[in-house]
């Protein structure tokens, strides 16, 4: 499973600041939605090394506010 280049705009502000330095940088951008229901540690452990591997790149972890208080509570 690998992350798509992200071309949506989620959240305006967030979104629009990483495509604007994304673009004048031009770098892929690549998005994690961290809140997904398939999104467990294996999953990550693997898309983050797949991002690590397609470097220069930016790597964006949506929703991870909400991500990390739902592991705090399941711990």
């Amino acid at each position: 499973m690998a992350p798509a280049p992200c071309f949506r705009q989620r959240s305006a502000k967030g979104i629009s600041l990483v495509m604007a330095v994304a673009s004048e940088l031009q770098l892929p951008v690549y998005l994690l939605q961290l809140s997904s229901d398939e999104m467990d540690d294996e999953a990550l452990m693997k898309l983050m090394g797949w991002g690590m591997n397609r470097v220069p790149s930016i790597l964006l972890l949506e929703d991870i506010d909400g991500r990390v208080q739902e592991w705090r509570r399941s711990a």
